[in-house]
């Protein structure tokens, strides 16, 4: 159980401080204090989520959280399980606040504009892929994510745009290629999107056969 756990890791650090100090009270040698507290619930509950065991990762970060205030990989994780669940607001708040404290961390933008995407919420990811293409303007990740936003707001001239460049960066990247065809393809441009539609599928050949 997580308190059997719990008490064998605080008796693991006692002996640790046994074999450091060589005198220990038995009352302070067994207690467990803050530190092993949080370590111990704190790692728990990032693998409930991982395991996708959101209401119980919710329970055990929560439970910390009022104790301690969290440090960021516990934060993220709760972040996201409460999106898994039925408080989705609640994981945008929590990563919207980290992403500000953290306006450098690329992953904690990239779940954040994930999240967003998948819950259509197209405007509120644009800013944030935004961010990320300027912390990496050459991730085609990144670009690739942001022409798909742009795509699903019918802002075809965008997604070109963006396309152009990944097709500049990597030029045998197929699904750019397939995707500015049909971007050309919504704006009238036949024979554009026919050129990028046939590189391609002669990509995607090619990469069958190798």
């Amino acid at each position: 159980s997580d308190e059997i756990g719990l008490y064998a890791l605080s008796a693991a650090n006692a002996f640790k401080k046994v074999f450091n100090n060589w005198v220990s009270g038995f009352q302070s040698l067994f207690a467990i204090d803050a530190d092993t507290r949080y370590q111990y619930f704190a790692s728990k509950g990032i693998l409930y989520a991982k395991r996708c065991k959101y209401r119980k990762a919710i329970n055990m970060l929560e439970m910390i959280q009022a104790e301690k205030k969290l440090e960021i990989e516990p934060q993220i994780y709760l972040a996201v399980s409460y999106i898994k669940t039925n408080r989705a607001e609640d994981g945008y708040k929590l990563l919207e606040s980290l992403s500000t404290k953290h306006p450098g961390n690329e992953r904690i933008l990239s779940i954040l504009s994930t999240a967003y995407i998948q819950d259509n919420k197209y405007n509120e990811a644009l800013p944030i892929l935004e961010k990320l293409i300027d912390i990496d303007p050459d991730n085609i990740k990144h670009n690739m994510r942001l022409a798909k936003v742009y795509e699903s707001l019918e802002n075809f001239d965008k997604v070109i745009s963006i396309l152009t460049n990944v097709i500049k960066i990597d030029e045998n990247n197929a699904k750019a290629h397939h995707a500015k065809g049909f971007a050309h393809e919504q704006i009238g441009e036949k024979d554009t999107a026919l050129e990028h539609y046939k590189i391609a599928m002669d990509l995607e050949e090619k990469s069958t056969t190798e």
